[in-house]
């Protein structure tokens, strides 16, 4: 692992140090032993670090986030991860990558483009939000709902605040999909509905909008998904589904957001 032999150089290293550097040191002596646990121990200890900004994370974090995600997703314990039940469940966003600037030029598409990062990606929705008119728009944490594949789709709900006028208005925007297996790593997710300022929108046309997840990483808690643009999204489990104590395919799932 690249981090292991960055740890390896480290005490040979006699130059000043920036200011993050001695805390980045010892989190990669931490993360030294390659085991799933510790690294996913790693990976959610960074993220939820005072310091980190998932919308802008500095360079040195960014970096250290993407080799912890590389060497998690090498040890994935789950066989056929886009058809396990443990897919399932209620998860937060803990950190989504954003593309390029040139992602949003598109002047004709922005709020579509917009919705389609919103199911994963809190990130890539705020740069789309900026070219809506709508002055100091913000967006609050996202929370992912799958349910079971029994239940029917939309299987997929999303849901997070939009907050317009610096606040003073606030709104929750929710965005349903479908979501189905399309190999053991590979699930195929297709925006068709949301709600938005007191509005209920379906997406047809050029605002039907699908993409492809390929599930890297699942256990019962974090969940790593890259999208067919190589953008990479970090989940967090909150909760299970309470009527079995576990995620279910059951023909009468009543779990939260299996409607």
């Amino acid at each position: 692992m690249l981090s292991a032999f960055i740890v390896s150089l480290l005490p040979a290293w006699t130059g000043p140090l920036p200011q993050l550097a001695h805390t980045q040191r010892r989190h990669l002596q931490m993360c030294a032993e390659n085991t799933a646990p510790v690294l996913k121990d790693c990976l959610l200890s960074l993220l939820n670090s005072n310091d980190f900004t998932m919308q802008s994370p500095l360079s040195t974090q960014r970096q250290e986030v993407d080799e912890l995600i590389l060497a998690l997703s090498a040890l994935s314990p789950t066989a056929a991860p886009a058809r396990s039940p443990l897919v399932n469940g209620v998860w937060e966003v803990a950190y989504t990558q954003t593309p390029g600037s040139g992602f949003f030029d598109s002047p004709t598409r922005p709020l579509a483009l917009a919705l389609y990062a919103t199911g994963l990606s809190p990130g890539v929705l705020a740069q789309g939000l900026a070219k809506l008119p709508m002055a100091a728009a913000a967006i609050g944490p996202v929370q992912v709902t799958i349910a079971s594949a029994d239940a029917g789709q939309p299987r997929v709900e999303s849901q997070t605040s939009l907050s317009l006028a610096g606040g003073a208005l606030t709104n929750d925007l929710i965005i349903r999909a479908n979501l189905a297996a399309r190999s053991d790593i590979c699930l195929r997710e297709e925006f068709v509905e949301c709600e938005a300022l007191g509005q209920r929108l379906l997406l047809p046309g050029p605002l039907a909008l699908a993409r492809s997840l390929f599930v890297t990483y699942l256990d019962e808690e974090v969940l790593i998904l890259r999208d067919d643009g190589g953008l990479v999204n970090v989940l967090r489990r909150t909760d299970l589904f309470p009527s079995s104590g576990e995620p279910s395919f059951g023909d009468e799932d009543d779990a939260p957001g299996a409607g």
